[in-house]
């Protein structure tokens, strides 16, 4: 997109949220943008569930709120002719206690999106909400944006695979702690330099249940720049920006763009003693495995879809795959339906399920999640 085209002022709202209370939360907000009277064709950012917190107890009441909430802000932005990014409880469909953390970028023609949130805090964000493997950015008419929740933050990948699906700069509603603000400030400008783009990261204010929020929003450059930084009180910031800028980052190299298929199908073939071993090391480490026992005659597209349904649920997939008795003349197949298996990209790991201990096996049902097709 020509950068004449693309939002000319980007900004942040950093306001105190009242837990449950989406009243009075969209009372703040207009007062702040009252205050503030951003110029034209800007983005703003405001913090993470903005309008409810987290009242994880009462979201399911609070649902019948939210289609009012994004009228509300739709009617903002075409007071202001801005667009206003931030993220409300979105409910999964049959499932009344479980929700998305949802960023939609609202404009005076409706809402862009969705970014549903990545990562979920462990605890009981994690127990309440629901997550999409999927990391688009959102396209609108004054540009495309990447998107992170919070949390998500702290994965450099979702950054950069917006970016290297063309977002023109990174956008990040949080909710994050005073007691780690310093990593919140040097995360942000970490995303900006890593992806040579704009951010603008906002944060929330005052206290989150026990948790005191640190505020310090900021506006980095592509350069790692710090083009303004908010303290720990609500506070209200749009500064406009140059896309030649950008540009002049870009000019000389690319770092985002490099995207190098680092795991051969021939680095996850194990011997299955090995293969336990380097599983109870990644266990040990606190990453989620899954172990799945497989046929050998389950029919590829199905084998793959259970595959990739249970790589979704956990950090490494351990396969075993159950092969014909082997002779000479099946060694070889043996060996092709292990290495095709290996080529897929949710399969971290596979071995010969025949080569298995019994003993060594049970190592593996102690710290997997185990499943059979």
């Amino acid at each position: 997109m020509p950068s004449d085209a693309l939002i000319q002022n980007i900004g942040f709202l950093q306001l105190q949220i009242v837990t449950g209370e989406a009243g009075t939360n969209l009372r703040r907000l207009r007062q702040a943008l009252s205050q503030l009277n951003p110029p034209k064709q800007s983005l703003l950012v405001l913090p993470e569930l903005w309008a409810t917190g987290f009242a994880y107890g009462e979201l399911p009441a609070l649902q019948n709120e939210i289609p009012k909430i994004y009228d509300e802000l739709q009617e903002l932005a075409a007071r202001y002719d801005i667009l206003l990014a931030g993220t409300l409880p979105e409910q999964v469909d049959g499932e009344k206690n479980m929700f998305y953390n949802t960023l939609g970028i609202v404009g005076g023609s409706g809402t862009y999106g969705p970014y549903r949130k990545h990562h979920l805090f462990p605890g009981e964000e994690a127990a309440f909400c629901e997550w999409l493997a999927s990391s688009r950015p959102i396209s609108t008419p004054a540009g495309t944006f990447g998107c992170m929740i919070c949390f998500d933050l702290r994965f450099p990948d979702i950054a950069r695979s917006q970016c290297q699906q063309g977002a023109d700069m990174l956008i990040c509603p949080a909710q994050w702690p005073i007691a780690r603000i310093h990593h919140w400030r040097s995360l942000v400008i970490a995303r900006a330099i890593e992806n040579q783009t704009y951010i603008v990261a906002c944060n929330g204010v005052g206290k989150n249940g026990e948790q005191t929020l640190g505020g310090h929003s900021l506006i980095v450059s592509p350069a790692g720049e710090i083009l303004h930084e908010a303290g720990e009180n609500e506070a209200a910031e749009v500064i406009a920006i140059d896309w030649q800028v950008k540009k002049d980052a870009q000019a000389h190299f690319r770092s985002f763009t490099a995207n190098r298929y680092r795991l051969s199908a021939p680095t996850k073939l194990f011997a299955p003693e090995t293969c336990v071993e380097y599983v109870e090391q990644r266990s040990m480490i606190g990453q989620q495995v899954v172990y799945v026992v497989l046929e050998h005659d389950l029919s590829f597209s199905r084998a793959i879809e259970l595959l990739e349904e249970a790589r979704q649920h956990a950090d490494f997939l351990v396969v075993g795959l159950i092969l014909p008795k082997q002779d000479d003349t099946l060694s070889s197949r043996n060996r092709q339906l292990l290495q095709s298996y290996a080529a897929l990209g949710c399969v971290d790991a596979i071995f010969d399920f025949h080569e298995l201990r019994p003993s060594s096996e049970q190592r593996l049902k102690n710290i997997c999640l185990t499943v059979s097709h």
